[in-house]
């Protein structure tokens, strides 16, 4: 898809995205293909020590000295949509080729559709990872704009950062599972792990004080940690990388008698193959845990019709409401 391209930028600002588009960069790059990355947000902090990278707001202003002739902007999912409107609305005017990359299930229109002027923003191929998410999105498409032949344009190219973390799961010996084990855990306890999404920021609450989903992370913990089931067990709770750690912190203190260990750092794919069950609420790291054969609950307690739309189908068998 990419081979006709003289020239690909990468516009990556969320982690999701950043973890899907790091295998391409690097396939790209290794075959020499002139690959670039555009990054703004969390992505400009983790990408600094790794590769060259601009800023979305600097390509616009050197665009000038950019020829467009065979280039491509590949752009990532991110949580700002306006942004990803305005992207795409830009490329479009300077006649840049553009690929939107999906890497999750659920929320497909808001990357394409502007509330505030009813209008469509459009990329010329979009990218998903399989059948289920292609077909989710063609309806969601078709009731703003039923442009059969627009389908033609969505393409399944799979999961490269589910697929990698899979294999990296599954590639763990038990000997060093447990070596793992022995480094994190000072006790001789069931692991729960517990994968944290930023549900509070980016959605927030309703008029009437209640989470915008019906739920967010902070009332599902509630929940978990009040249950007898998690007691007697060792829960690790890994946060989502955009989240605010110290109010994570603050909001635990109310839990120091627990076994509960806090891990920004650790990597995930040792979280999940040492854990004996693991839970979370849509993170699309629950679909690499379930992939790599582990035991999992997606917790969406009180979630509204919102909610019910914003899950993740691959989840709804695995839901605990």
């Amino acid at each position: 898809m990419l081979n006709p391209y003289g020239k690909i930028f990468l516009y990556s600002v969320d982690p999701g995205a950043y973890a899907i588009m790091r295998p391409i960069y690097e396939l790209l790059s290794s075959s020499g293909k002139n690959t670039q990355w555009i990054v703004d947000g969390w992505c400009r902090n983790a990408i600094e020590c790794e590769y060259p990278f601009m800023v979305l707001s600097s390509f616009k202003e050197d665009f000038c000295q950019i020829n467009v002739d065979g280039c491509c902007m590949v752009l990532g999912s991110q949580t700002d949509f306006e942004a990803t409107h305005k992207a795409l609305r830009f490329c479009k005017e300077k006649g840049i080729a553009t690929i939107f990359l999906f890497d999750h299930w659920a929320n497909y229109l808001s990357h394409f559709h502007s509330p505030k002027d009813n209008r469509a923003h459009l990329p010329d191929k979009i990218c998903v990872p399989d059948e289920i998410a292609r077909q989710s999105l063609i309806v969601e498409l078709s009731t703003l704009w039923p442009n059969e032949r627009y389908a033609e344009n969505i393409h399944v190219v799979g999961h490269p950062a589910i697929e990698n973390s899979v294999n990296a799961i599954c590639s763990l010996s038990p000997n060093e599972c447990e070596r793992v084990k022995r480094r994190l855990i000072p006790v001789n306890k069931k692991v729960v792990l517990f994968l944290l999404e930023s549900i509070e920021d980016d959605f927030g609450y309703n008029s009437d004080g209640t989470p915008f989903l019906g739920y967010n992370e902070y009332s599902i913990l509630r929940h978990i940690l009040s249950l007898p089931d998690f007691e007697d067990v060792q829960i690790i709770i890994k946060p989502h990388p955009r989240q605010d750690i110290e109010k994570i912190k603050a909001f635990l203190m109310s839990y120091a008698h627990r076994d509960i260990l806090l891990l920004e750092n650790e990597k995930l794919e040792n979280l999940i193959a040492i854990a004996d069950e693991i839970l979370g609420m849509t993170t699309v790291a629950l679909i690499i845990a379930f992939k790599a054969g582990k035991k999992i609950s997606s917790i969406q307690v009180g979630r509204n019709e919102r909610g019910k739309n914003l899950s993740n189908p691959y989840l709804e068998e695995n839901i605990v409401l």
